[in-house]
């Protein structure tokens, strides 16, 4: 039915959907003509009708015995989504506390697929609002890989004063990608030649993201705080090493 897939996504299920538009076209109308039209069984469609009662979608009307069923305004639909949205996002907070209180914290993440990879960015970006300097050891693939992203990773690592320092594979195309490297909030080394990488090691805080750079949708994260400190204390052992 038209509008289900827009229903379904403010929390509906497909039956749910179905059978609260299907009392909008109706009307006022008894469990038959409801189950007919969404083509369920009828004991099915009373129960998805029962849960919409609950909820206060719609409206139950018994006359003779017989339970009738229709819509209440649109608006109120609309209106109780927009509730619950807010009642969520009030207990945000607390439900981050109990996640970083928890004595057992996720400390690895896989990401796969072309999204998931981009979700893993932008994890980068929102712990750079707390860490302010990326570390990066890398070659230019994943410039390549994702370069439609990566435009705007730039602005919002811009944005949040987030600091990168790069170290980069030794190549021709590095070299030019240095000399023509204007982006701010950037500093970019050569790695000596002959050191090749085929995953990119991105640092921060007490993450580190590794990304594939052989498949380039997939990545990941280690979090715990030691081994992030040593990792960021030999990147830093190589990059004060380098005078290029």
């Amino acid at each position: 039915m038209k509008y289900s897939k827009e229903l379904q996504n403010i929390g509906l299920t497909t039956k749910q959907a179905q059978t609260y538009l299907a009392c909008l076209k109706l009307g006022s109308s008894s469990v038959k003509p409801i189950s007919e039209l969404v083509e369920l069984p009828r004991t099915t469609t009373y129960e998805v009708l029962e849960g919409l009662y609950k909820k206060g979608f719609i409206n139950r009307l018994i006359k003779k015995k017989i339970r009738y069923y229709s819509v209440e305004d649109p608006r109120i639909l609309i209106k109780k989504v927009k509730d619950n949205l807010e009642g969520a996002e009030k207990i945000v907070p607390d439900l981050l506390g109990l996640f970083m209180s928890a004595k057992v914290l996720p400390e690895v993440k896989l990401y796969e697929g072309k999204e998931a990879v981009i979700n893993a960015w932008e994890e980068i970006l929102q712990e750079g609002k707390k860490y302010k300097t990326l570390r990066v050891i890398t070659n230019l693939q994943p410039f390549e890989t994702l370069k439609k992203y990566f435009p705007k990773f730039r602005q919002k690592r811009k944005e949040i004063g987030l600091f990168s320092k790069i170290l980069l594979t030794n190549t021709p195309e590095s070299e030019k990608f240095i000399v023509k490297d204007t982006v701010k909030f950037q500093e970019t080394k050569l790695l000596p030649e002959n050191y090749k990488f085929n995953v990119s090691v991105d640092i921060i805080g007490d993450k580190i993201f590794f990304f594939s750079l052989k498949n380039e949708y997939t990545a990941v994260v280690v979090q715990n705080k030691e081994i992030a400190q040593t990792i960021a204390t030999l990147f830093e052992l190589i990059w004060r090493s380098i005078k290029n």
